[in-house]
């Protein structure tokens, strides 16, 4: 009996061992817990953490190099690093699911990768050539040659295929230009020299458009209404888009009448307006004959319609003789001295 009940002690003394060890196991293991910080095993049994870190989607930079930084939200200062060098300005870089866990994993970053679908998009910010400087220097170079008068200068192809890096400055210079005086036909070589370095060379296509300056209106007006001086303004257009009918003298504008509705910011047709008669056909009249010496009146029936300084013929209503007169206002003529004179007083 006693061989039994020594080995029945042993094994309630063994027992209470694993249970005493697996108890301090346990509250090591729950003491970890409370810590709130995921433990991760390194090389040799020694435990480190990994900062956790957020992945970006759409990244805009507008430096050389790609950082851990441009690809993940919360990366320590002291991780961040050069990943790889941007794209080109204006140009993009896909960074996919695999390339993304492998520099994540390198650089020693907690990342739940998630969805193998998982991308960041990088763009290198950019700038074209400016198409208005290319112009503005174009046209000096125009006027340098002994082009001169109004004129524009357009654009048709795109001519540099370059985009420089945002905010970069740049030298823009015309080394060939040919022109036609007959067409307005323009090529010319233009360089580019870039604050970093980078030259190039486009050949650049266009026109040369001559210019008229076109009196417009300013506001719009109504038919009916009296076109005055204060109504009037002055547009460029090019030659060419000019409408031969269109009104070019202000002087043959002014103190006529609308025939329709006419908007601002367009030139006038010498079919939009018509003179604005001061007399009609048969209105009555007043006659007038000024000199030196006396002032006569009389009354008369208009035969013709008549603006303002229009000479028509009046018929006098004592004598029914006709006369000639120039209309100075609404139903007022005014007779010639002379030989007019004595045919008013009959």
């Amino acid at each position: 009996m006693k061989p039994i009940a020594a080995l029945f002690a042993a094994a309630l003394f063994n027992g209470a061992l694993f249970t005493a060890a697996l108890t301090t196991d346990m509250g090591l293991a729950m003491a970890g817990q409370t810590q709130g910080v995921p433990a991760v095993k390194a090389a040799g049994g020694a435990s480190t953490d990994k900062p956790a870190v957020l992945l970006r989607s759409n990244v805009v930079v507008n430096h050389d190099q790609v950082y851990l930084s441009d690809l993940f939200d919360g990366v320590p200062a002291e991780l961040d690093r050069v990943v790889s060098a941007s794209p080109a300005p204006g140009r993009a870089q896909l960074f996919t699911w695999g390339l993304l866990r492998k520099v994540a994993k390198e650089s020693g970053l907690a990342w739940e990768s998630g969805h193998p679908r998982s991308k960041v998009r990088l763009e290198r910010a950019g700038e074209p050539i400016s198409k208005e400087r290319v112009i503005g220097e174009l046209v000096l170079a125009l006027q340098d040659s002994g082009v001169t008068g109004g004129f524009e200068v357009e654009i048709y192809n795109r001519f540099v295929n370059a985009i420089l890096p945002r905010g970069m400055a740049y030298g823009l210079f015309v080394e060939a230009m040919e022109h036609s005086t007959r067409d307005g036909r323009l090529a010319a070589t233009v360089r580019i020299e870039a604050e970093n370095g980078q030259d190039f060379t486009a050949r650049v296509m266009g026109r040369v458009h001559p210019l008229v300056t076109m009196p417009v209106l300013v506001r719009s007006v109504l038919p009916g209404d009296i076109i005055k001086t204060s109504d009037l303004g002055w547009m460029e257009k090019r030659a060419q888009q000019v409408i031969r009918t269109a009104v070019s003298d202000p002087a043959d504008i002014v103190g006529m009448k609308a025939k329709r509705a006419l908007t601002p910011g367009t030139p006038i047709l010498h079919s939009d307006i018509k003179p604005n008669m001061l007399v009609e056909r048969r209105d009555l009249v007043t006659l007038v004959v000024n000199s030196p010496v006396m002032r006569l009146t009389a009354k008369g029936v208009a035969t013709e319609p008549g603006a303002l300084g229009d000479v028509i013929r009046i018929r006098n209503t004592v004598s029914n003789r006709v006369i000639e007169g120039r209309v100075i206002a609404a139903g007022v003529v005014e007779v010639m001295v002379g030989a007019q004179l004595a045919r008013l007083s009959q």
